[in-house]
């Protein structure tokens, strides 16, 4: 008898569980919102019994729940997937001013800041039961369900070479951060200044660096190194992310060829600074 597929959805509230939720549906599982931890077990009972049904099955349970759901690891009739949801804290404020909805712990008295904050404790404690994190701070509604996509799906592990500026902050769900920074910055001949590492005399510039060569040759033995462990691990996404100052020039450049040279299998290109700058990836 094949396992039973649970994919369990938690995290920050406002990072988008709902978006996820909905992605999980589309892929043909049996969606259920908002379960309380102690549902879990009758949850798990219901697949067994009613497997025609529930053979796959995707649930949003609070952050608290989550060390209920570490106790299904252990049941051979089980293939758990635990996915958690981040933001950032200002993207998260953002959210809930621009669509003044309350945080949950609203409606129990206390302000926006303590709600954030007592998120931020809870998953904090929770963060080693799941097994992938997903970072929604710059992500779309379309992009996060592609993301959800990659996650669930059973072809072998994709690899997200991801673009990012350090001023804005380094990616949350990164697994693997390399800084592009000792390479020449574009940045200050004047004449690139507007351009991006997507632009032909913007490569040309990174390319006469003398460490550029070496530095893109690393990148990609890392990538394979890091490639072989999530294929021995049964991950289903890497991100590996690239990060320069403002995530324009060097990043750009560095993470577009490593997702055209890596060979080990299927790769993705992501620019988080992409609405800042005006990037469009190829990839």
């Amino acid at each position: 008898m094949a396992k039973l597929e649970l994919v369990v959805l938690s995290g920050l509230s406002g990072a988008g569980k709902t978006t996820a939720l909905a992605a999980l549906e589309e892929r043909g599982y049996e969606a259920i919102m908002d379960l309380p931890g102690e549902l879990l077990p009758s949850l798990l009972e219901l697949m067994r019994l009613h497997p025609q049904i529930y053979a796959r099955t995707a649930v949003a349970v609070p952050i608290v729940a989550m060390e209920e759901v570490a106790s299904f690891r252990n049941d051979p009739d089980v293939s758990l997937l635990s996915i958690g949801l981040i933001a950032s804290r200002e993207e998260l404020r953002r959210r809930y001013r621009l669509t003044r909805h309350l945080h949950p712990l609203e409606a129990k008295g206390k302000t926006l800041e303590e709600c954030l904050e007592l998120d931020h404790l809870a998953f904090t404690k929770a963060r080693w039961n799941f097994d992938e994190l997903i970072d929604t701070s710059s992500l779309t509604p379309h992009e996060l369900k592609e993301r959800i996509a990659l996650l669930t799906d059973e072809a072998g592990p994709t690899m997200l070479f991801e673009s990012f500026g350090y001023q804005y902050g380094i990616p949350l769900d990164a697994d693997v951060v390399l800084d592009c920074r000792s390479i020449k910055n574009p940045y200050w001949k004047g004449e690139l200044r507007s351009l991006t590492g997507l632009d032909a005399p913007v490569s040309s510039y990174i390319e006469s660096d003398p460490r550029t060569e070496r530095f893109a040759r690393l990148i990609l033995e890392l990538a394979e190194f890091t490639y072989q462990g999530a294929l021995r691990g049964g991950r289903h996404l890497v991100v590996f992310a690239l990060g320069c100052s403002g995530g324009q020039h060097r990043s750009v450049y560095f993470a577009g060829r490593a997702a055209n040279e890596f060979k080990e299998g299927r790769t993705r290109l992501f620019h988080r600074e992409e609405k800042r700058h005006g990037l469009y990836p190829g990839k």
